[in-house]
């Protein structure tokens, strides 16, 4: 039984026992590599550098692939950050390629993939970023716990501790956390207080005073409870999964094995899924922030405050970073995270543009007694619509430095300058105490 406090930040575990133990019937998810038919993949190193790719074999140590050149590679994997599917939602751009291979960039869109289970409405989010499809199941579980049914996975225990939100009904868009855990109901009511119990009943603790809401009743749960780092591999999945790994293996035979990083006690193989069902893979999720999950402090032109770029808030955003799509000529400033050591993205401006749209993306650093100091500058028109931006950052031991991204107009102004930025990464470096 949780015990509610004046201090939700400092408030006692929710159980006594492994407060961070994600109780999981799972040891392995075994995948099926694509076809040579199956679209490729983008390959993302440690220098945020991306190639078009189609997987071999990943061991412990080393990453083998035949890059876009037709050419057989081995590398180590502890080189390599990232394995992203080229579906609709991420496609593979470059600045500078050949013509035959240009011509299948400009290719609009791929098909969307199929999702794992459509009749999985509901999405329970850990404090880490974890993401489970599926939904509550029948039979209520242990005090401190809820028991989650996925698709894939089966029955999921999982400790209150760990658990940010749960939604039932629809996939859930990520906001600042609550002071007080809070109940909506399906008519919109909220009811705050302090949740016991998640089952076919939620229990609130309410000013003293303690109810049972029927779950039939309620769209979403959030709790209060502070957040965690999602660090070492991770997998996204079609159905809008994030699982956190201990282990990625492929075999030449072309089988996956992606052992679950929170086992308790030994099982064997869940799932068997296709390739078609994953959409993305990080080696090491605490290498990289995306741009797309920092709120940016500000936005304006000249003097005028204006909206900031609108993010493509996908919950199943492969490596969750969504698409920045700037409205027109601004200048937007995000705080940047300490470690942060490079951003990379890719640039596109959009079809609807490439008859006016001529601008440069420029990217600038400033901190306090550190002038702002401009990066790089990279354009993009109906000419040439698709650009790499790649800009180390100075001062990666900081933490005031501010990043700013203005949009220059070009030859013919403002009309049709809206560039989106694509997979935008920052690279995170490990640093020392705070200065």
């Amino acid at each position: 039984m949780r015990t509610p406090t004046v201090d939700i930040q400092a408030r006692s575990p929710r159980s006594r026992e492994g407060r961070f133990a994600f109780r999981v019937s799972l040891l392995a998810l075994t995948v099926s590599l694509p076809a040579a038919a199956d679209p490729p993949f983008i390959l993302i190193d440690r220098d945020l550098r991306e190639r078009r790719v189609e997987l071999a074999a990943i061991t412990d140590r080393a990453i083998s692939f035949v890059d876009e050149l037709g050419l057989a590679r081995t590398e180590p994997l502890d080189s390599q950050l990232a394995l992203l599917r080229v579906t609709s939602r991420a496609r593979f751009d470059a600045a500078s390629v050949p013509g035959w291979y240009e011509r299948f960039l400009r290719l609009e869109v791929q098909p969307e993939e199929p999702r794992i289970d459509e009749s999985a409405p509901g999405t329970l989010v850990l404090t880490d970023g974890q993401r489970l499809a599926g939904r509550l199941a029948d039979a209520p579980a242990a005090d401190g716990r809820l028991r989650w049914e996925h698709p894939l996975f089966g029955t999921l225990d999982v400790d209150l501790e760990r658990v940010r939100a749960v939604a039932f009904e629809a996939p859930w868009t990520d906001r600042p956390s609550p002071v007080d855990d809070t109940i909506t109901l399906v008519n919109g009511d909220r009811v705050q207080g302090f949740v016991e119990h998640i089952g076919p009943e939620i229990v609130v603790d309410a000013g003293g005073s303690r109810s049972a809401i029927a779950a039939s009743r309620v769209a979403s749960v959030e709790l209060a409870n502070p957040r965690a780092p999602l660090g070492g591999p991770v997998v996204w999945l079609s159905d809008g999964s994030v699982l956190a790994l201990s282990a990625i293996t492929v075999a030449i035979t072309g089988r996956a094995e992606l052992a679950s990083a929170d086992v308790a006690g030994s099982a064997g193989p869940v799932a068997s899924v296709s390739a078609a069902q994953i959409a993305a893979i990080a080696f090491d999720a605490g290498a990289f922030v995306p741009l797309a999950s920092v709120a940016p402090v500000d936005a304006h032109a000249g003097a005028a405050r204006l909206p900031p770029p609108s993010v493509e808030r996908t919950p199943d955003a492969p490596l969750g970073a969504g698409d920045l799509a700037f409205p027109g000529p601004i200048e937007a400033e995000w705080t940047l995270p300490r470690g942060a050591s490079r951003l990379a993205a890719t640039i596109e401006l959009p079809p609807a543009s490439w008859v006016w749209g001529d601008c440069e993306v420029v990217v600038a650093v400033a901190a306090p007694g550190m002038p702002a100091r401009e990066l790089t500058r990279v354009r993009v028109n109906g000419e040439r619509p698709v650009a790499r931006l790649d800009a180390r950052l100075p001062g990666p031991d900081r933490s005031d430095r501010t990043l700013r991204i203005a949009i220059d107009p070009g030859a013919f102004g403002p009309i049709q300058d809206r560039p989106v930025l694509r997979r935008a990464l920052l690279l995170i470096d490990p640093v020392g105490p705070a200065r």
